[in-house]
């Protein structure tokens, strides 16, 4: 058992017993900080062990990351307008923090592995459990290996080539 499953149940079995509430705009601050911060246990967990990842093979987005990272700036928005008064009544209403908590965790256990990946001009969505961290990437000194894959060949740098040979800068 993935030990977010683990924690995520324990969240959701104890909640009536673990305090803390949240308001309903605060929650996917709260959502996406967990759905990041687990990823990045995850990743130093990985880098402590010494676990040497293939790495990705196509430029790919960890779902996980992207979620996260809309989640927490979704919450950084609603907390602001919370702040400035321009938010309804029903967005202010106070959940209890341990189920939110809980889904969290179950849900980074579950997308973890997911990956969007670029092949052949597409976007699919596929498993890889060996795809690349950027964590773990940047603390060995390869972090253009998540962003330009493996073989430092991307759509990208090669547009900066071709612009970069023809007098044009990307």
């Amino acid at each position: 058992m993935r030990w977010e499953y683990g924690l995520g149940l324990l969240a959701l079995i104890g909640s009536h017993w673990i305090p803390g509430r949240v308001t309903v705009s605060e929650s996917a601050l709260w959502f996406g900080g967990l759905v990041l911060g687990a990823g990045m246990l995850r990743d130093f967990w990985e880098l402590s062990r010494g676990a040497e990842k293939g790495g990705p093979q196509a430029v790919a987005m960890c779902v996980e990351s992207v979620v996260g990272v809309l989640a927490v700036l979704l919450g950084l928005l609603l907390v602001i307008l919370s702040f400035a008064s321009m938010l309804p009544a029903p967005m202010e209403a106070s959940l209890p923090w341990a189920p939110l908590a809980g889904i969290s965790l179950l849900f980074a256990g579950w997308v973890h592995d997911l990956v969007w990946v670029k092949q052949q001009g597409r976007w699919q969505l596929r498993r890889d459990p060996n795809h690349g961290s950027f964590v773990v990437h940047f603390f060995r000194g390869q972090a253009d290996v998540c962003l330009l894959g493996p073989d430092g060949d991307s759509e990208h740098k090669k547009a900066l080539e071709v612009g970069a040979g023809d007098g044009r800068a990307g």
